[in-house]
């Protein structure tokens, strides 16, 4: 391999690596990067960090923009990295979920998908994958969401008080300002939290059930390793 073809390889892994670690800030992931979040998230600090990370990617976002509070697609969007924090089965169910969101665009893809969940299901220790994500029920663990999302906010507004109290002194007046902004989004996106996730859950396990149909029963895939 020349120099050039040497730079040109670690540029392109630098990239992978760089989009697959911004998690939820990146909105274009692939499924290999897809499918690396979701084996990082496994991980019990990693995954809570990552939670956070999306969590908070997605909170600003919706933040800026009431009109999307409520628009369920968008609480898809922040359940999905909230998956990470269910003990023991987190960075499976946020990969599963993610997966499945992508699916329906061509059956090659979604065969692609279904061998990504394969992997990540026998990468993780959880046995047959096809007969996990033909049992899965995203529903089981809306107390567990719901808990994580009204903790995470409670975290952000906290971090934001300390900061605002400690370093007003110190902060631009329009830095303030955008943090007292935030907190008040965040108060009212906490309030609509119990109704709308449990509007985005049915939208995941609805999107889940038609993968289910359309792709469970891919010819040539086993769901165990060889």
């Amino acid at each position: 391999m020349s120099a050039a073809e040497f730079k040109r390889s670690a540029l392109e892994v630098g990239e992978w690596l760089w989009g697959a670690v911004q998690g939820g800030f990146n909105d274009k992931l692939s499924i290999g990067q897809i499918a690396f979040d979701a084996t990082l998230s496994a991980f019990p600090i990693a995954g809570e960090v990552t939670a956070a990370r999306d969590v908070i990617a997605q909170l600003i976002r919706m933040s800026k923009a009431p009109k999307l509070w409520q628009e369920v697609m968008e609480w898809v969007a922040l359940l999905l990295p909230l998956l990470a924090i269910v003990p023991l089965l987190g960075g499976l169910l946020k990969g599963i979920g993610k997966l499945v969101m992508k699916a329906g665009k061509s059956a090659a893809q979604d065969r692609e998908i279904l061998q990504a969940i394969i992997q990540l299901c026998n990468r993780l220790g959880h046995g047959d994958a096809v007969k996990f994500v033909k049992q899965l029920d995203f529903a089981k663990y809306q107390g567990k969401l719901i808990e994580g999302f009204n903790t995470i906010c409670q975290r952000i507004d906290d971090t934001l008080r300390v900061l605002s109290d400690r370093l007003k002194s110190v902060l631009p007046k329009e830095v303030l300002e955008e943090f007292a902004d935030l907190q008040n989004a965040l108060a009212k996106l906490k309030e609509q939290g119990g109704r709308m996730i449990p509007e985005a859950i049915k939208e995941l396990n609805a999107r889940l059930k038609k993968y289910r149909r359309s792709s469970m029963k891919v010819n040539g895939i086993r769901s165990r390793p060889p």
